[in-house]
């Protein structure tokens, strides 16, 4: 997961391999549990094998007003929340990362409560 191919965008974490993935997954488990975080793992059906992982960060509430213009809260309590995934570049424009992504929309939407998405710009 950590091979330059992955981040093209930037360096890879330094000093991650796949032997300390399993720690780094009981550590995503600890804080989901906790409610802090929520993080999923990607292993094509039918295999044990890793290729990817993604979730958020703890969702934070957000004050309707300063969005109304933007979405159709109605004044009531909202979430929004970050979403990152990286999937492994052998598995790019196989659909895991579209698959991954709408799967943690639709999670935060109908699961967490998140009523607010933007896309970073």
């Amino acid at each position: 997961m950590t091979v330059p191919e992955n981040f093209p965008f930037g360096e890879p974490e330094e000093g991650l391999t796949f032997e300390k993935l399993p720690a780094r997954m009981q550590k995503f488990a600890k804080m989901s549990a906790d409610g802090k975080n929520a993080f999923l793992v990607v292993e094509p059906r039918g295999t044990d094998e890793l290729i990817g992982y993604g979730g958020y960060n703890t969702p934070e509430s957000v004050d309707p007003p300063e969005f109304l213009d933007r979405t159709t809260l109605q004044g009531s309590k909202a979430y929004m929340t970050d979403i990152g995934i990286i999937i492994d570049h052998k598995h790019w424009r196989k659909g895991y990362g579209l698959e991954l992504i709408s799967v943690l929309i639709e999670y935060a939407k109908n699961e967490l409560g998140c009523q607010v998405f933007r896309d970073g710009r």
